[in-house]
């Protein structure tokens, strides 16, 4: 008989709450251009925080367009849902 680890509850009790953040990394013009830009003039920017309450411990955001309006979608290991977010920053 298999036996349950011992953290393992606490981390089932908080994933119906667990936090969620979407960040996307920004670099310089001038280094789109090249073949392996310096992470080191990386940027991220935050395009989305959730207390947990919309969804619960995100694990992937993705873009896409829909009639030129960018969005991006993301999803949980926890929820069996994923929510659609509007891009509202200059890209």
């Amino acid at each position: 008989m298999s036996e349950i680890p011992k953290g393992m509850p606490y981390v089932l009790q908080l994933s119906d709450r667990a936090p969620s953040h979407v960040a996307r990394i920004l670099l310089p013009a001038a280094d789109l251009a090249a073949d392996m830009p310096p992470l080191s003039r990386a940027r991220p920017q935050a395009v989305y925080d959730d207390d947990g309450a919309e969804i619960p411990a995100c694990s992937v955001a993705a873009p896409y367009a829909v009639q030129g309006e960018r969005r991006f979608i993301v999803g949980s290991c926890f929820a069996d849902r994923a929510i659609v977010c509007r891009v509202t920053t200059a890209c």
